[in-house]
């Protein structure tokens, strides 16, 4: 007698199939600034830390060199810090002029 075997999985089709759409840069781009804010930050974030792994190792010991190095001048009276609520000013003016200028980039 003939044993009939069932299909294998990647044989049967339980779903309809899927179109997978090609999406350019630019295409990418303006949907996702068309995103909330909130999402658009989130999805920035996920993007900064996903590019950790990228980073060059030698660069790290680099960084934490210069790091070590501005502490320690801090630390000896050499320079001395900014306060945390003044360089938040700072950067909050800064990112406002630049929300300012027009954009070559935008269209």
């Amino acid at each position: 007698m003939t044993k009939i075997l069932p299909a294998p999985p990647y044989l049967i089709r339980t779903q309809k199939p899927v179109i997978k759409r090609l999406m350019t840069l630019r295409v990418l781009e303006k949907e996702v600034l068309e995103l909330p804010p909130r999402s658009r930050a989130r999805l920035a974030e996920k993007i900064i830390a996903s590019l950790d792994a990228y980073a060059d190792p030698k660069l790290a010991v680099s960084w934490d060199k210069e790091i070590g190095r501005r502490v320690a001048e801090i630390q000896s009276g050499a320079e001395k810090g900014i306060p945390a609520a003044e360089v938040m000013k700072l950067a909050r003016a800064a990112l406002n002029e630049g929300r300012r200028l027009p954009s070559a980039r935008r269209k």
